[in-house]
């Protein structure tokens, strides 16, 4: 009797992630896996920082950062990288401030948040059921983006006073 032999063809066809824009840095594994936490001040089980002293996340011995570097976060995001790749690493925080431009802003915006229910986490900071501002340029773009996308908050840009 003839042994026959039957050939599956392979189902496992791989789909090629988002490719970066021109020019554009690839991401590290590392901050997609921040990215793709819960939080952005969690941090996967199995990545290590090794950047973070306690003291100087507790304000504890160092000296606490001056309001101009706590500023120049966003600005040296919007600054250092190219349209296209800032675009692409942040895009509901890119069409939030395209809106407000095209709305006519002419003062720096701030982040207008209010959570669903009181104490609600994300982007590092607990949020109230109350609306509150906070200055755009202090904030992380990881944070902006993660409070934009998050449905148990209502958020927006607004112009700044």
């Amino acid at each position: 009797m003839a042994k026959t032999t039957t050939t599956r063809a392979s189902s496992s066809a791989k789909t090629s992630p988002a490719k970066a824009p021109a020019g554009a840095e690839a991401v590290p594994a590392t901050s997609i896996a921040l990215a793709q936490a819960q939080d952005v001040g969690t941090v996967p089980p199995d990545t290590v920082s090794t950047n973070n002293s306690g003291d100087d996340l507790i304000g504890g011995a160092g000296d606490p950062a001056s309001p101009a570097e706590v500023y120049s976060v966003m600005s040296a995001a919007l600054d250092e990288l190219p349209p296209e790749e800032f675009r692409w690493r942040w895009p509901r925080l890119t069409a939030a401030l395209e809106d407000l431009s095209n709305a006519g802003a002419t003062t720096a915006p701030l982040l207008k948040v209010s959570a669903k229910v009181a104490g609600f986490r994300r982007g590092g900071m607990a949020h109230g059921v109350e609306p509150a501002t906070y200055p755009l340029e202090s904030l992380h773009p990881d944070a902006v983006e993660a409070i934009l996308g998050e449905p148990m908050l209502v958020a927006e840009l607004v112009e700044g006073e």
